[in-house]
Parts: structure tokens; C-alpha cells; sequence
């Protein structure tokens, strides 16, 4: 959890403000808590409590590529590791039936997590 842009907010006499607070995950279905403090010289303390469970990461979006015949196409195709330890992928190219290509990452089970 951090605080937004800002960690100083000014509040006008009657005034309402929003805070933002982010939350990134290090891991999925672990809960994560925080205590966001308010502190004030004139007023004191106040205290919010925030928890978050981060989602697993879903398959990516297909990866169109498309070249003339005999001709030749590169595209650069970025995989982002949403974990906190690191993950050895391998690349590779399946065959479709239509004759088209598709890129697949591999873990250590070998099942394909990213394809088209």
C-alpha cells in the first residue's frame, strides 16, 4: 500500500477530501493489511484500516501479427512477471492447423501460460 501523489493534504474548515492510497500485491489470495494514519498537530490522529487481496493474473490478450507472403514481420511482445520472485518462462512457436503460428510461455510444468 502507498500513498497517491501526495502525503500532505490541506483541509479547508467543513471541506471533504480524497486520499488516494494505491495497492499493488505481491502475491494472489493473500490478504494484505495496512493502517493509513491521518496525523494533525490541532486534531490528532486519524486511523483507516485497509486490506486487499490480490487476483491471479489472467492470460494475456492475443498478439495479431500479420506479413506478406514470403515476407518477413517482427513484433516485439512483452510478458510482465506480476510476481515478487522470478519466473523462468521459454518461448515457442505452435503450429495451428490454419497454418498460422502461435507463441506460447512455458513454465516449469511445461502448460502453456500465454498464448495465441
Amino acid at each position: 500500500f502507498n500513498v497517491g501523489t501526495s502525503s500532505t493534504v490541506t483541509l479547508e474548515p467543513s471541506e471533504t477530501k480524497t486520499v488516494e492510497i494505491w495497492y499493488r500485491p505481491n502475491d494472489y489470495d493473500v490478504l494484505d493489511k495496512a493502517r493509513v494514519q491521518l496525523m494533525s498537530p490541532e486534531i490528532g490522529e486519524w486511523a483507516y484500516n485497509v486490506s486487499g487481496i490480490g487476483l491471479a493474473p489472467k492470460p494475456q490478450k492475443a498478439t495479431e501479427m500479420r506479413a506478406p507472403v514470403h515476407g518477413g514481420k517482427s513484433r516485439m511482445v512483452v510478458f510482465k512477471n506480476p510476481f515478487s520472485e522470478a519466473v523462468e518462462a521459454h518461448a515457442s512457436i505452435w503450429e495451428r492447423p490454419s497454418d498460422t503460428g502461435a507463441i506460447a510461455a512455458h513454465d516449469d510444468d511445461d502448460a502453456p501460460k500465454f498464448y495465441r
